[in-house]
């Protein structure tokens, strides 16, 4: 897949993502620091942070992911892409991430 597309859809989806925790979820301290995406764009990893509280960071996490098929489900039907990947979310601890398709995020 073209770099360029995926780029596109990175940005769309890290833009989407935090209007849609914000706005739909009321989670105006949840920050989405990076987005990475797999190449073939079946996953999507969305690395956040939380603004308040630092100590919830494994609970949010938990939270996010047990509720990313509804994210998922919803942001499909607001997006206007033909595949929306598997959404992932992990609290960023601040380190170097690299996205590898083959090993499932």
């Amino acid at each position: 897949m073209k770099v360029e597309r995926i780029e596109k859809i990175r940005k769309l989806l890290q833009r989407e993502i935090s209007v849609y925790l914000h706005s739909r979820m009321n989670l105006y301290y949840i920050q989405i620091n990076r987005v990475l995406l797999s190449p073939d764009l079946k996953r999507a990893k969305f690395l956040f942070s939380c603004l308040d509280n630092n100590d919830k960071s494994s609970d949010m996490e938990d939270f996010l992911n047990r509720n990313s098929s509804r994210i998922r489900a919803d942001l499909f039907r607001l997006l206007k892409i033909k595949i929306v990947p598997e959404f992932i979310f992990e609290y960023d601890r601040g380190g170097y991430y690299e996205f590898v398709s083959d090993q499932g995020g």
